[in-house]
């Protein structure tokens, strides 16, 4: 093939290379990786065949396909010819390549098949995928069925496209021998001019080679909006459910399913199910809970101890725990929490000293060891990290809002003398209630609810006496708050974009 790299069309081996340097330079910003990856495909079609250098219209797009449509889909664009710009956005905004329970386009068929597509002229061509050596097979006619079902699916951005090339970007990471890959992403290139075998076989090698790459910059972006999150004034279920968005789309398949949990500042042995995966099915009572069992999404609430099967092994021993086939555990060793799961990863969110567990992650699959891989136990247990951080500021019993709560009031309720001690749940009970009030806009029911607490007794701390809460000085420090988040949150400061 390196004498085809090498013919009289000019094409240079060293621009591959150094278009790939540019692209793996960029893996610290998602949208900026996926324009590379559009500009370089372009650039080596156009170094190629110089045919598409005088192309009326050409098109190439690189896209994340998500694993749920909520997430929404990034194209970068690098084109030229005649077109507007707001109209073409618009088409691309609207047609895919989608998600993937509902991919869209020729693009979409082939990543949801796992094949490239390659439509020319009136002609449909496929190439699969051969497992059992990693690579793509060569290029083949498709049959009468696969053409129909390309020709209902093709979409393409203008009528002058006699070309259109989709290429599944395939998730890198080894779970499992000749396992097939699922697709996180897709390469596209369109033309008025046909692509050349060359060009093709180029075109399909680089969509084979940025997996590694995508999965980096997903994994830093990840990584980012996580960090961010939790650096905002927030409560248990809320630090919880942004550690457990951050982690379960890098499990495969459907069958993905987990929960945090964090521990009680009344007890050191005691950890409560604070965000879990919506219900699938119902889930057993873990040993050591007191015979309490919870349907999966009804479990906020749920207790675990350190005696809770491999949960209170984590616990513990401040150190994740892996079974990747339960079925092969002895009787009794643990039961998961969905009954169908057949893999558990568990991570203690725990001190830089491993010396204290503040809570724990748990992720269960449907799949055995295919289900994580060494990377995957790398990147939860960074986010768990950064999570085991903001755990540390909610279980600390300080007061977070001096300026707008009166311990004396606080003592006097209480009915203690003047230099005693307040209670340290007393101190939380504060705090929450602060940060839920500036949560919901003051509005005191959505308050109450989340702090747990009446109405009546929520107003019993903000409007009768003793008067412990200020609620208007507390408002000074929820704006003067969201001013500083405001200013630290912008490009110039966070040089961050979040595209997603």
């Amino acid at each position: 093939m390196h004498d085809g790299l090498n013919d009289s069309r000019g094409f240079s081996v060293a621009r591959l290379f150094e278009g790939a340097q540019r692209i793996f330079a960029r893996i610290d910003d998602l949208p900026a990786f996926l324009d590379q990856v559009a500009q370089v495909s372009l650039e080596l079609l156009e170094e190629v065949d110089a045919r598409h250098a005088r192309a009326g219209h050409l098109l190439g797009a690189a896209g994340l396909l998500t694993p749920g449509p909520e997430a929404g889909v990034f194209r970068p664009l690098r084109l030229k010819g005649r077109p507007d710009p707001d109209e073409l956005q618009s088409f691309v905004e609207h047609v895919g390549p989608g998600d993937t329970a509902h991919p869209t386009g020729l693009m979409g068929w082939a990543a949801a098949r796992r094949v490239v597509a390659l439509r020319e002229g009136d002609g449909w061509w496929l190439a699969q995928r051969d497992d059992a050596r990693d690579r793509w097979a060569p290029l083949r006619v498709a049959d009468a069925q696969e053409a129909d079902e390309m020709r209902r699916a093709a979409i393409s951005a203008y009528p002058s496209i006699r070309t259109q090339l989709a290429i599944p970007v395939l998730d890198t990471q080894i779970r499992g021998q000749a396992r097939p890959r699922d697709p996180i992403g897709i390469l596209n290139v369109e033309s008025d001019e046909p692509i050349s075998d060359l060009a093709r076989q180029l075109l399909i090698a680089f969509g084979g080679s940025i997996g590694y790459p995508l999965i980096a910059a997903l994994r830093r972006r990840d990584i980012r909006l996580l960090s961010r999150r939790l650096a905002l004034p927030l409560g248990r279920r809320r630090l919880a459910r942004a550690l457990l968005d951050a982690t379960l789309p890098y499990l495969p398949g459907r069958s993905r399913r987990g929960f945090v949990a964090l521990r009680d500042v009344r007890s050191a042995d005691r950890f409560m199910i604070e965000a879990i995966t919506p219900p699938q099915s119902e889930a057993p009572a873990p040993s050591g809970a007191g015979g309490r069992g919870a349907v999966a999404g009804e479990g906020a609430g749920l207790e675990l101890t350190s005696d809770s099967g491999i949960w209170g092994a984590a616990i513990r021993a401040c150190r994740t725990q892996y079974l990747p086939d339960l079925s092969r555990g002895r009787p009794g060793d643990h039961h998961a929490f969905w009954a169908d799961s057949r893999s558990i990863m568990v991570v203690p969110l725990v001190s830089g000293d491993r010396s204290e567990c503040f809570g724990l992650l748990s992720l269960e699959s449907g799949e055995t060891s295919y289900a994580f891989s060494m990377q995957d136990r790398a990147y939860f247990g960074t986010a768990a990290a950064i999570a085991a951080v903001a755990a540390i500021g909610l279980r600390e019993p300080t007061v977070d809002y001096e300026e707008a709560v009166d311990l004396d009031a606080l003592r006097r309720r209480l009915r203690r003398a003047e230099g005693e001690e307040v209670p340290d749940d007393q101190i939380v009970r504060v705090n929450s209630i602060c940060r839920a009030l500036i949560k919901h806009g003051f509005s005191f029911p959505q308050a109450a609810e989340e702090a747990r607490l009446s109405v009546h007794v929520l107003r019993e701390y903000t409007s009768r006496a003793p008067r412990i809460i200020d609620v208007s000085v507390l408002r000074s420090l929820a704006a003067r708050r969201e001013e500083t988040l405001r200013l630290a949150s912008s490009p110039d400061t966070w040089e961050l974009h979040e595209s997603f």
